[in-house]
C-alpha cells in the first residue's frame, strides 16, 4: 500500500504536469480511456500474482492508468466555478468525489463476499467495474466540458 500510494502521489502530479501541456480534457479522456481498458487485466494479475513484486509492479501500472486521471481535476474544477463559490464548491465536488470512489471496493467486495452464488474469482472483475463506471464518468465530463487550459478568466 505505501509503495502504490507514493506511485499515486507521483503520477498525480505527472498528469497535472502533462495536463498543462495537452489540456486537461485530452489528459482526462486518456486516462479514463486507459482505465477502462486496463483495470480488468490488471487487476487479474495482481490477484494471480505469486510474488510481492509482481503485485506492487501490476498495483501500481493500475494506479498510474486509473487514480491518477484525477489529476487534472482541482485546476479543472477551479477554472469552470465563480469566484464567489470556487473554494467551497470545488472542495465539495473533488472530496465528495474521493468519499464516494472509496465506498465502491468496499461495497464491490461486500457484495461479492455475502452472496454464495458469486466465486472469488469474480473479485478482480468487481473492482475492475468500478474502476470501469469512474472512467466513463470521467470520459462523458471530458467530452461533455471545454478544455480550460489557455482559457482567460478574466
Amino acid at each position: 500500500m505505501i509503495v502504490v500510494t507514493v506511485a499515486a502521489l507521483i503520477c498525480t502530479v505527472f498528469t497535472g504536469f502533462i495536463s498543462q501541456s495537452t489540456g486537461r480534457m485530452k489528459t482526462l479522456t486518456v486516462f479514463a480511456s486507459a482505465s477502462i481498458v486496463l483495470s480488468a487485466p490488471l487487476l487479474y494479475f495482481v490477484f494471480i500474482s505469486t510474488y510481492i513484486y509482481e503485485k506492487i509492479f501490476y498495483a501500481s501500472i493500475l494506479i498510474f492508468v486509473s487514480a491518477t486521471a484525477f489529476g487534472p481535476i482541482p485546476a479543472f474544477l477551479s477554472e469552470r466555478l465563480p469566484t464567489e463559490i470556487r473554494n467551497t464548491a470545488s472542495g465539495l465536488v473533488y472530496n465528495g468525489g474521493l468519499i464516494i470512489g472509496s465506498w465502491s471496493p468496499i461495497i464491490a467486495i461486500g457484495l461479492l463476499s455475502n452472496t454464495k452464488s458469486f466465486s472469488p474469482n469474480l473479485i478482480p472483475l468487481a473492482l475492475a467495474l468500478n474502476i470501469s463506471i469512474g472512467g466513463i464518468i470521467l470520459l462523458i465530463g471530458a467530452i461533455l466540458n471545454p478544455d480550460t487550459r489557455n482559457l482567460n478568466l478574466n
